[in-house]
């Protein structure tokens, strides 16, 4: 494998981001024996690797500590290592965000012909996407519209980037769009990554779904074949096994991968939890509303209306 794999990485020994990079690194590793694989960090990253991980290095080429400005926040520190990656690294790369598990040999990256690649975000057309909304009201802080997407919104996950003058020019735009958008408030990467696209007439060639086969929405077409399962460790809820923190605190606590993950990592689209359903079509619809959420986040107003609703229904009301 020719193009190298790259993470990134900043954080400390109250988060989960270490031994989260340490599982994607390992599974990145036990199935491309022969990759260079790279990781990203910030100084103080570094430093917290030595004292806490130090086993992550037996499955990485080199850490690669970028200088990064001081008054950021650990988040903005990430970001602002996300959107200047392409000056730090010599070669073609894969990028890998570390919320991810590698299934199979990622060889096949080294006959994209384009200079940047990238799989749709949620695998889906913005005009179906269901974060549409909140996707226009992000771009509109950019002053962009959804028509200037032409309608491809690119996940930032996974990507895969040429060592040549365009994509340089691509990462310069994106980081100068982050920091706008950051001074503004926003840290999130996605929408100065999607102006930059534009700014640069649309270079960003899309991967097949299997590349960042993300396990949130729109993902069942891809999950047989998929090469990067990406679980979205942010998220509130994941039907994935990873996002159960315990084992990030499992291996912090014992400086290593225990034995029983190891040996599901052979076997990584097996590790779904027991207890899960499928959901389409409306129902889709009502699990992206607001009003889900805040039966999610707000049990006493859920016990009512579940209590309100068995009346109602033992009554034949409805």
């Amino acid at each position: 494998m020719k193009t190298k794999i790259i993470y990134t990485l900043v954080g400390d020994v109250n988060d989960v981001y270490l031994p989260q990079a340490m599982i994607a690194i390992y599974s990145a590793r036990i199935h491309n024996q022969g990759a260079t694989i790279i990781l990203v960090v910030d100084y103080n990253t570094s430093c917290v690797i030595n004292e806490t991980l130090p086993k992550i290095k037996d499955y990485i080429n080199e850490i690669l500590v970028v200088n990064t400005p001081g008054n950021m926040s650990n988040k903005e520190k990430s970001r602002y290592i996300k959107t200047t990656l392409r000056q730090h690294i010599k070669g073609d790369y894969l990028f890998i965000d570390t919320d991810t598990i590698i299934t199979e040999s990622l060889e096949s990256i080294d006959l994209v012909e384009g200079n940047i690649a990238a799989v749709l975000d949620r695998h889906i057309l913005v005009e179906n996407h269901q974060y549409k909304n909140k996707i226009c009201a992000e771009l509109q802080l950019l002053g962009m519209n959804l028509e200037d997407l032409q309608d491809q919104y690119f996940n930032s996950g996974v990507m895969y980037v040429k060592d040549t003058d365009l994509a340089h020019e691509f990462y310069k735009k994106w980081y100068s769009n982050w920091e706008y958008s950051r001074k503004l408030g926003k840290c999130i990467d996605q929408p100065s990554m999607a102006l930059a696209n534009k700014q640069c007439n649309y270079p960003i060639f899309e991967l097949e779904g299997i590349w960042n086969c993300q396990l949130a929405d729109n993902f069942l077409n891809f999950l047989h074949d998929a090469k990067i399962l990406h679980y979205f460790a942010s998220n509130n809820s994941s039907p994935y096994r990873l996002y159960d923190k315990r084992i990030f605190i499992d291996i912090l606590t014992n400086k290593s991968i225990p034995p029983y993950l190891k040996n599901q990592l052979q076997h990584p689209k097996d590790f779904f939890v027991t207890k899960h359903s499928l959901a389409y079509g409306k129902d889709v619809t009502f699990l992206n509303s607001n009003l889900h959420k805040i039966f999610l986040w707000h049990k006493k107003i859920f016990d009512f209306f579940e209590f309100l609703s068995r009346v109602l229904i033992s009554k034949k009301i409805c």
